[in-house]
């Protein structure tokens, strides 16, 4: 401290010199006496100064002196007290460690009484087996089959009891559940009846041109009747032709082809009216193509299809059945199939397909060589052209040929039904009706051998029932085939009709 307090005077007095130089450099008359006296002020007060610094510096040392004691004392405080928790952890965890022990052992000796128990357990119960196998004189798998056997016929019974309850139920209100399924279905199909006229009109230019048509001795026209066997009425309407015929494709070619005459300049002659059929054949065939494509578009079916097919879809436009064009009726289906399929959340595709495809063989039942139901017919071609099994099941089985077992197939069949039973759909009278069905009964009771004879699937099919005393199983066949000869020569009829004989034999006897 003497040291610093040197070093501190000594500044002073440099500084106490340095001022006195200073002041005598600038002022030429000095008191040196009033210098040494300032001089002894500057140097007192300076020393008062430092003192008080020293002082100051003193107290501060002190006071860091005492707080870092403090700090120190704290700290090893801290210390003891982690020691003491240290201390305190280490003996829980030995008590704990002990305790765990314990516990192991406590364990082990419980294990030992369970296993002790389990073995014991296990003794008596084979002990009570033995017992009752013996008692029951049937040996434990036998008992444990018995009781699985008589679990199971209780399970049976009780979810037989359940089904019933719920048969009973569905049975109560299914009616109803249909009624308005089919309601709803019904109400949605706004398409007009698809009845199809026998006749079309086409307008003649001037009557001049009837003539032509006519030729001499009427050599034209039985020329184009002939060649498409259609009738040509001239004295129906004024300025009109009709043409009539039950082959709707054979109308349109007459049509087209007549219409062709009276817009050409050529003089109508025999050999000029079967170069234009042979025209209006492959525009019609090309018409066909069209009608098949654009039914095919309305009904959203976006699969493609072989052109062959597509053709054969375009000519039920050109086919009827009691006077229901059948390519409407087929929309009709398919429409309504899928709105019923879709309130009872089916697979619509096929409900669609099924419906739409149903009657897809009378497109070609009457060609020359064709032989089968449309129904057979449909399934042929269906299976030709890849379509599911379940797609075809559901389109040929409407006539019950095989029994439905889809629900997709039973949709279709209601849709059929519901597109034929619509007011006006069909053209055919009770009376027309009944009187061909009487026709087609009684043409088979004329042949020896018959005993019966029914018409059923709306004069679809007749079963014939056979005498069997007077007819063999060999004559079957002959006598079905005479049958169709006879129906075919004898009765009108649309499509075709089954014919099916029947020969049963009942042999009874009685104990003596």
């Amino acid at each position: 401290m003497m040291e610093e307090l040197n070093i501190i005077l000594i500044l002073a007095g440099f500084i106490a010199g340095a001022a006195v130089g200073a002041m005598l450099m600038k002022k030429t008359k000095i008191n040196i006496e009033d210098a040494k006296n300032k001089a002894e002020k500057i140097i007192a007060s300076a020393k008062t100064n430092t003192e008080e610094n020293i002082k100051k510096a003193k107290k501060q040392t002190e006071e860091m002196r005492t707080k870092i004691e403090e700090g120190i004392k704290t700290y090893e405080e801290f210390l003891k007290d982690i020691e003491k928790s240290i201390k305190i952890k280490e003996d829980l965890s030995v008590k704990w460690d002990k305790k765990i022990q314990d516990l192991k052992l406590q364990e082990a000796a419980e294990e030992g009484k369970l296993s002790m128990a389990e073995s014991k357990h296990k003794e008596i119960q084979e002990k009570y087996i033995r017992l009752l196998t013996q008692k029951a004189g049937k040996s434990t798998e036998e008992l444990k089959e018995e009781i699985i056997q008589k679990l199971d016929e209780d399970l049976k019974k009780i979810a037989e009891e359940k089904l019933k309850k719920l048969e009973e139920y569905y049975k109560e209100n299914a009616d109803k559940w249909a009624k308005n399924i089919l309601f709803e279905a019904m109400q949605k199909i706004s398409t007009p009846t698809s009845t199809e006229k026998k006749s079309v009109q086409i307008h003649v230019p001037k009557d001049s041109l009837k003539a032509e048509l006519v030729g001499k001795n009427a050599e034209n026209i039985k020329e184009l009747e002939s060649l498409l066997d259609v009738n040509v009425v001239f004295n129906d309407f004024p300025d009109t032709i009709s043409i009539s015929s039950y082959n709707l494709l054979n109308r349109r070619i007459a049509e087209i082809a007549i219409e062709k005459l009276f817009k050409s300049k050529k003089r109508i002659t025999q050999s000029e009216i079967k170069e234009t059929v042979k025209a209006a054949k492959a525009e019609a065939e090309k018409d066909v193509y069209k009608l098949g494509i654009d039914a095919i578009k309305k009904l959203g079916i976006k699969r493609p299809m072989p052109q062959d097919l597509v053709r054969i879809i375009g000519r039920l436009y050109f086919r009827t059945s009691y006077g229901q064009n059948i390519i409407k009726h087929s929309m009709e289906v398919a429409y309504a199939a899928n709105l019923l399929g879709g309130e009872l959340g089916l697979n619509t595709d096929i409900c669609k397909i099924g419906g739409f495809l149903h009657d897809l063989g009378k497109a070609i039942d009457q060609d020359p060589g064709i032989s089968g139901g449309h129904d057979q017919l449909t399934k042929e071609l269906m299976e030709k052209y890849g379509f599911t099994q379940e797609e075809v099941h559901a389109a040929w089985t409407h006539h019950e040929a095989e029994k439905p077992n889809t629900p997709e197939a039973m949709i279709v069949k209601a849709a059929d039904a519901i597109s034929a039973g619509r007011p006006g759909a069909r053209q055919e009278s009770i009376d027309r009706y009944l009187e061909r069905i009487q026709t087609i009964e009684k043409i088979p009771a004329q042949f020896e051998g018959v005993k019966k004879t029914f018409a059923i699937s709306a004069g679809r099919e007749v079963r014939v029932m056979a005498d069997p005393q007077i007819l063999k199983d060999e004559q079957l066949m002959p006598l079905a085939q005479n049958i169709a000869k006879a129906i075919e020569e004898e009765a009108k009829y649309p499509g075709k009709i089954k014919i099916n004989v029947i020969r049963k034999i009942t042999n009874v006897e009685y104990t003596k």
